[in-house]
């Protein structure tokens, strides 16, 4: 008999995928803002998942999801690259295997991955976080710097589509001159 998954477990199958299932209707590549976007209107939660963390302030979903997509990306399911989550061939197949399928073969295929690497002792401590004490100190440092570097792509991103036509050259200009790099080929 399967063993009851904990509140937060049951969250992360629910929220990977739907992941997995926007990645592939959206043709397997999104930007992650629109992820969590699209999750936001696609999906209903509860009061409990959608309660804001009080030490970090970020909502337990989202937490959730950043965290567990780690899994994802150790077992080969998700890529990401500079704001961009792509589904790979082997997440579309996962998909197959329905939502609790999906975050027990990551979950094992990160044990897998975790096994093959050196182990730092210091990094092996076990914490609590909300109840889930399978949740541990590196996979939360790996989330926690993915999901800033996802809002920095998007910030940067946002800042450039902000720009007018004039603003764009004169940013492209001191984009050239600040590398030290030529108006001109071969530095004429």
């Amino acid at each position: 008999m399967a063993k009851e998954l904990s509140p937060s477990r049951k969250l992360a199958a629910k929220v990977l995928f739907a992941t997995f299932k926007i990645l592939k209707d959206a043709g397997g590549k999104m930007r992650n803002v629109e992820v969590v976007n699209r999750i936001r209107e696609t999906v209903s939660f509860t009061e409990w998942e959608t309660e804001r963390y009080e030490k970090t302030g970020y909502i337990r979903w989202e937490s959730i999801l950043a965290f567990f997509s780690i899994d994802c990306i150790k077992t080969g399911f998700l890529q990401k690259s500079k704001g961009i989550w792509i589904l790979t061939p082997d997440g579309e197949q996962a998909i197959k295997l329905g939502p609790e399928g999906v975050l027990e073969a990551s979950s094992k295929g990160y044990k897998i991955w975790k096994s093959q690497q050196q182990v730092d002792e210091s990094l092996k401590e076990v914490i609590d976080i909300k109840g889930d004490s399978e949740l541990n100190i590196e996979q939360q440092q790996i989330a926690l710097l993915n999901d800033y570097e996802g809002k920095a792509y998007e910030g940067l991103r946002q800042h450039v589509l902000n720009k007018n036509p004039y603003e764009f050259q004169d940013l492209g200009c001191r984009f050239i001159v600040c590398n030290g790099l030529s108006y001109f080929p071969h530095g004429k």
